[in-house]
């Protein structure tokens, strides 16, 4: 399984987790998990054949199909364990595996990153086999105090893309 690092997180998740240094060191509180969500135009990535630029060129592809978060108070703080889900497909039969990467972010409430992780995944397609799902698992911890907190963060998910993947999305939503 792997976690965010607690101890290396952004200053203004740091603050968070300081406030409880000036009193208890026991978290409080109500649990309340952070709100998953997956970032809209980062749900899709395809690899194109050399030279190709349209649907019918894409070679490997993945969809990020779900985010499901459970959540565990800690000494200080939360952890989200969370389960993230894919479908990955081929449309060329020599390609055997395939590669893509996503993040994970916390964000708070106006949607600011306070820390971003990127992961990477790899998937290897038996023969005849073009479409399978994969899922990954993560945890991220929030050293809040307080934990009812928690809800004013949100998790955002998505596929880190290229530029050129990313514009080949946008154009693929215009055309639907």
């Amino acid at each position: 399984m792997r976690r965010f690092l607690r101890r290396a997180a952004v200053p203004g998740v740091l603050a968070l987790g300081m406030a409880g240094c000036f009193g208890s060191t026991e978290s409080t509180g109500k649990l309340v998990c952070p709100t998953p969500l997956i970032a809209p135009d980062l749900d899709a990535a395809a690899q194109l054949r050399s030279g190709g630029s349209g649907p019918d060129d894409i070679r490997f592809g993945v969809k990020l199909i779900s985010v499901n978060a459970n959540c565990r108070t800690e000494k200080i703080g939360l952890t989200a364990d969370m389960r993230i889900g894919f479908v990955a497909a081929r449309n060329d039969p020599t390609l055997k595996q395939g590669e893509f990467a996503y993040f994970v972010a916390v964000a708070d409430a106006q949607r600011n990153i306070l820390n971003k992780k990127e992961y990477t995944v790899s998937v290897e397609f038996a023969p005849r086999q073009n479409r399978l799902q994969v899922s990954d698992q993560v945890a991220i911890g929030l050293p809040v105090r307080d934990l009812s907190a928690g809800g004013k963060y949100i998790i955002i998910v998505g596929l880190q893309l290229s530029p050129e993947q990313l514009d080949f999305n946008r154009k693929q939503q215009q055309a639907q």
